[in-house]
């Protein structure tokens, strides 16, 4: 579930740049820490499932 927000909130970033309302520079900066998360949260994964 964590997973699906993190995307939904990445496709929300991609929307507000898209529309103008955030720069490259922050557009950027936002998908590069949510995409940090979504790694943590699929590595979490993989180690839950190989335990």
């Amino acid at each position: 579930m964590a997973f699906s927000s993190a995307v939904e909130v990445l496709n929300q970033i991609i929307i507000t740049h898209e529309l103008g309302f955030i720069s490259i520079e922050d557009y950027t900066q936002l998908r590069k820490i949510v995409e940090s998360i979504t790694n943590k949260l699929n590595a979490l994964r993989n180690y839950q499932i190989n335990k």
